[in-house]
């Protein structure tokens, strides 16, 4: 994920950008249990990443996480600007 696709947090029910994530934060999960971040690493590697778009849905699972589909958001649940 870039640093800017937004997350679905329970710490605070709201999205929030990769690059703002810290330890100790929940990710909201397909069908629980939530995910607890234990340790965050960078991959500052070059590669290729897609940005998809789904019509009538702003939000998706990837990797079991729940994540937005859009760079801009409000940082509310299923609210978008």
């Amino acid at each position: 994920m870039t640093e800017t696709h937004p997350i679905a947090t329970c710490n605070h029910l709201e999205w929030t950008p990769v690059s703002e994530l810290e330890i100790g934060t929940w990710l909201e999960t397909e069908d629980g249990p939530d995910i607890l971040i234990k340790k965050i690493h960078h991959d500052w590697d070059t590669m290729t990443v897609y940005d998809i778009t789904v019509d009538n849905l702003h939000s998706f699972i990837a990797g079991g996480i729940l994540v937005h589909n859009k760079s801009r958001f409000d940082s509310t649940f299923g609210v978008q600007r």
